[in-house]
């Protein structure tokens, strides 16, 4: 089974395809693009067509993609099976499947035997991965046997602002879990700002463990070796990654973003993921200064989501329109 991925640069998009799509294809090729004119767009599509064999699969996220599919697909006269992780912005008859998250979904898409409901993004963390890491990642950062948060900042969005108040109070946090004798793994963002992981780097205790963004990125390690998260709440797929792990996370809510209607519909949005994520499926809690004891079922949505395509694309190649 071939399967490309079909996404822009934005590392969150690529992250949701490539975490369905290994699932797949043990070696998926990831077809990243970038806006172009339509005289690229055209050969780009043709050199695929004479220097490559047909995908089986394409699976996409990202506005961007879609058009790319199509193109894709006229390549290859129609015949890769097309899988989208996002409302399209224009309901054609492109996709196969449509993959929307719970936050996302409308009464709407319930009449559309194309799309699929799911719970939060695809990722590239597994239950079984971090598993495999706790041990060492625990002998690393908390030989003692010392109790683990792993702290997650993001940074500024159309939802949420990192102002001075926001910044402080993540700060404060982690000085806080440090005092009182936990171990705190800390890791910011590229959209983070500059002088939160200054003030981090400047607390001056051992148990306060921070990324430089230098070197190779510990982020798996640190999942793996938590035994709590406090996540800043502008991250729909840490959240997720850090659920694979089935301990208790805590979400940190900075600011809110103060504008115009498009910005509001995007803090909505985000509010209406952890409502779900909280409310419902009982995996976060809002973080109120302390670390909550509490456990949560943990599900691997990413394998699921792999696994009705793969089901989806079978039936398609065992029919006689199909074949």
């Amino acid at each position: 089974m071939r399967v490309w991925t079909v996404s822009e640069e934005k590392a969150g998009t690529l992250t949701q395809c490539l975490g369905v799509a290994q699932n797949l294809d043990p070696n998926p090729t990831a077809r990243i693009f970038r806006k172009q004119t339509r005289a690229e767009r055209i050969f780009s599509a043709f050199r695929q067509s004479v220097a490559e064999k047909a995908p089986d699969i394409l699976i996409s996220c990202g506005s961007i993609s879609e058009r790319y599919v199509a193109e894709i697909k006229k390549a290859y006269g129609g015949r890769p099976f097309a899988v989208h992780l996002q409302p399209p912005r224009r309901d054609l008859d492109l996709f196969d499947m449509v993959f929307v998250s719970r936050h996302d979904w409308t009464k709407a898409m319930e009449h559309k035997p194309k799309y699929f409901r799911m719970s939060g993004v695809p990722h590239r963390i597994s239950p079984a991965l971090l598993a495999t890491r706790r041990e060492s990642a625990r002998a690393r950062f908390a030989p003692g046997g010392e109790p683990v948060v792993t702290l997650l900042i993001g940074g500024s969005t159309w939802a949420y602002a990192f102002d001075r108040q926001t910044i402080d109070g993540i700060i404060a946090t982690a000085t806080n879990l440090v005092e009182r004798g936990y171990v705190v793994l800390a890791s910011t963002s590229r959209r983070s700002e500059p002088e939160i992981l200054a003030r981090l780097t400047e607390i001056n205790d051992p148990r306060m463990i921070v990324w430089d963004r230098t070197g190779d990125n510990p982020y798996i390690n640190y999942l793996a070796a938590a035994d709590a998260f406090v996540i800043t709440a502008d991250t729909v797929t840490m959240v997720c990654e850090a659920s694979m792990s089935g301990k208790p996370i805590h979400i940190f809510s900075p600011a809110r973003q103060g504008g115009p209607q498009f910005e509001q519909e995007k803090f909505e949005k985000f509010e209406r993921f952890h409502a779900d994520m909280h409310e419902n499926l009982g995996v976060t809690r809002p973080f109120q200064g302390v670390m909550e004891e509490y456990s949560y079922t943990v599900e691997d949505e990413t394998l699921r989501v792999s696994a009705l395509i793969k089901t989806a694309y079978e039936k398609r190649q065992s029919s006689p329109i199909g074949n």
